[in-house]
């Protein structure tokens, strides 16, 4: 089972949370869930270096997710959320 901690740490001027892996996780997997895209996988292997060397989770890891600004202007909203 998944777990997303609501525990939130203040670092400098980016807000981390914490996310409990489940086994067979991968980092692409927890960014999809975490923020909605794959793409993002690269900002948890930054913020986790010590778990950089994964490619599935065992289970168990605590993993440090920053927040990140999402680009919600009208160029990037799909057509039937820019409210034609």
């Amino acid at each position: 089972m998944v777990e997303r901690k609501d525990e939130r740490e203040r670092e400098g001027e980016l807000c981390m949370m914490t996310y409990l892996c489940s086994a067979k996780e991968t980092f692409d997997e927890i960014a999809l869930r975490l923020y909605g895209d794959e793409k993002y996988a690269g900002v948890l292997l930054e913020a986790n270096p010590l778990l950089a060397h994964k490619i599935m989770m065992d289970g168990g890891e605590t993993m440090r997710a920053p927040e990140i600004a999402r680009d919600t202007t009208l160029a990037t909203l799909p057509p039937w959320k820019r409210g034609a």
